[in-house]
């Protein structure tokens, strides 16, 4: 399901899989995206940054977030298209908070995995709960 937050678009994921961390399982929830990006790296800030949300299955208030960093190129990202189309038809539709996504699937989100920087933080928009586990991809590719 799109669901349109006011400040963003989100996808809530019924059944998208999970990963652990240092023993703790984590599932994925949600995805959304800010633009610009929210992270930098090396000063940089991205066009788009789409954060994949994932909750603890024994502390569901404890999240571990992928965050990948998007410039604007030649060659888009598969998910990101398919997101793009399900937004545009959402925008269109401006009374609308929430519609069903069609047929996205989260394993479409290309994450390299190799390189990345892993941090203790908080979300970042409200309530900020100081408890994510965020996962900052090194690699940014285009959108």
């Amino acid at each position: 399901m799109l669901i349109n937050r006011g400040n963003d678009i989100e996808i809530e994921w019924d059944e998208g899989g999970s990963f652990n961390i240092k023993g703790k399982q984590y599932k994925l929830i949600q995805s959304h995206r800010h633009s610009p990006s929210d992270h930098t790296l090396n000063g940089n800030r991205y066009d788009l940054e789409l954060h994949v949300v994932h909750a603890d299955d024994e502390e569901p208030t404890n999240y571990a977030v992928i965050a990948i960093l998007y410039k604007i190129g030649h060659s888009p990202d598969p998910f990101l298209a398919k997101f793009e189309r399900n937004i545009s038809t959402f925008v269109a539709i401006k009374s609308v908070k929430e519609i069903e996504r069609g047929v996205l699937d989260p394993n479409d989100i290309e994450i390299s995995g190799r390189e990345f920087y892993r941090y203790q933080g908080s979300l970042t928009t409200p309530p900020c709960n100081e408890t994510v586990v965020w996962t900052v991809e090194e690699q940014v590719p285009y959108m």
